[in-house]
C-alpha cells in the first residue's frame, strides 16, 4: 500500500524545505511524495525528485510560476562563469 502526499500548489516558497519535510514524514516504506505542479516543471528527468541542479533552478523561480525570467538565467550564468574562472585560477596556483 502506498500513500501519496500532495505538495500545495501556488506556494511561492522554494519547495525544498517543504518537500524535504514531507519526504522525511513519508519515510522509506514505499510511500510516494508528489511534487507540486510548479516543481514538476523543473523535474527535467521526470524521476519525481528534484536533483541539485533542478532544485537550484526551482529556488531561482521567485514568482513561483514555473519558469525563470531572463534576468534570473543571466545571473545564474554569471555566477557559474565566475565560479569557473575562480576554479581555473586556483588550479593554476596549485599546479605551478
Amino acid at each position: 500500500m502506498t500513500a501519496t502526499i500532495e505538495v500545495e500548489q501556488g506556494n511561492n516558497e522554494p519547495i525544498d524545505a517543504q518537500d524535504q519535510d514531507r519526504r522525511k514524514n513519508a519515510g522509506d516504506a514505499g510511500k510516494k511524495v508528489r511534487l507540486s505542479v510548479v516543481s514538476r516543471k523543473y523535474d527535467l528527468d521526470g524521476d519525481g525528485v528534484l536533483d541539485e541542479a533542478e532544485q537550484a533552478m526551482r529556488n531561482l523561480d521567485k514568482s513561483g510560476r514555473g519558469f525563470l525570467k531572463s534576468e534570473e538565467v543571466y545571473d545564474m550564468m554569471n555566477q557559474h562563469l565566475k565560479m569557473q574562472k575562480d576554479m581555473f585560477k586556483m588550479k593554476k596556483v596549485l599546479g605551478g
